[in-house]
């Protein structure tokens, strides 16, 4: 690994670096680490295992630390984004969260319903098609009002969403849109910053290869 660090600035206002490699790839034919604590000339390093070294760290590419930060606090895994990633998207989670628990609250009691109880095939909650149901016997389906969204694959459990949860499952169904619409911004905002190393990113590849790392 090749590293160019600055680590002081001298009087005269030039700008000191320190340039390493613990490498012992066969162009560099170096085994152990070297270190330059002088100013350096990059662009005129003359073409030696020294110069090498200093002319690829120059252009290897450093991401900034916020974007990089950002990143890595934003982004959890390639399918979820973090709660923190922005303000609106808490806000939105957490909204989704407080409704889920209302539907699920309502439907925990139709199922425990007298009532109601006696039609259901489970005293379970599901979900279909992303909105909240309840299994309900085939031949009973018309004792519950409410939306038909799926049925068993031997056809003695339809799924119904009741109608009184059907506005609740709605908003869900819309901040679920927001959610989405909110990553999507938060991903493009992160991509755009990216972006602006792209060059630098580029180079640091060119280097790799050069180098052969």
């Amino acid at each position: 690994m090749i590293v160019r660090e600055y680590y002081a600035t001298r009087e005269d206002g030039v700008r000191l670096y320190r340039t390493y490699s613990d490498t012992n790839h066969k162009i560099m034919q170096h085994p152990t680490m070297v270190v330059y604590d002088e100013a350096i000339d990059v662009e005129n390093a003359p073409y030696t295992y020294e110069g090498c070294v200093v002319k690829m760290a120059d252009k290897i590419a450093y991401l900034s630390r916020d974007i990089e930060d950002a990143i890595f606090s934003d982004i959890i895994s390639e399918e979820e984004i973090s709660d923190n990633a922005s303000p609106t998207l808490k806000d939105i989670r957490r909204k989704i969260r407080i409704q889920e628990s209302r539907v699920r609250e309502q439907l925990d009691k139709f199922s425990r319903s007298q009532n109601y109880s006696k039609y259901l095939q489970e005293n379970i909650i599901t979900q279909r098609n992303g909105r909240y149901v309840v299994p309900v016997k085939s031949e009973h389906r018309s004792e519950i009002p409410g939306l038909v969204h799926d049925t068993s694959a031997s056809g003695a459990t339809v799924f119904i969403e009741p109608m009184a949860v059907v506005e609740a499952n709605n908003e869900i169904r819309v901040l679920q849109t927001k959610e989405r619409e909110e990553i999507e911004r938060i991903l493009s905002e992160l991509s755009a910053s990216a972006g602006d190393f792209s060059q630098s990113i580029k180079n640091s590849y060119e280097c790799a290869v050069e180098l052969n790392l």
